[in-house]
């Protein structure tokens, strides 16, 4: 990341406080091998037809997907899977409350501090 962005899971449910995520299965499965006790998450975009087969090759903990190409149904699909379910990257207060509404148990986001502000209790 560049010094300039800031990428903050504010919300999350991992069983340990490191979490390796990647877009290339290769390179979690080697995180797997060399620190199997940290959590693994698989980076994608938007869900493949192949996504749960990936997730389980490499023992991930975790979906992070793109937020632009998450739909309710494939939410649903993550969290029934036992996933936990990250989305990337969002800045918009409104959109990160959908998000989590649909199942989204952490948010990554560029700006945390508006994020976090408008998820507070009032």
């Amino acid at each position: 990341f560049s010094s300039r962005r800031r990428h903050t899971i504010l919300v999350s449910d991992w069983s340990s406080d490191v979490c390796s995520s990647d877009l290339k299965d290769v390179s979690l499965a080697a995180a797997k091998e060399a620190a199997p006790e940290f959590a693994r998450a698989l980076l994608v975009s938007e869900l493949g037809e192949d996504w749960k087969a990936r997730a389980e090759a490499i023992g991930a903990a975790g979906m992070n997907v793109g937020r632009r190409r998450l739909s309710p149904g494939a939410a649903l699909a993550i969290k029934r899977a036992g996933y936990v379910l990250s989305v990337w990257t969002v800045n918009d207060p409104e959109e990160a409350k959908g998000l989590l509404a649909i199942g989204a148990d952490s948010i990554i986001s560029d700006a945390p501090d508006v994020i976090l502000a408008a998820l507070r209790p009032r």
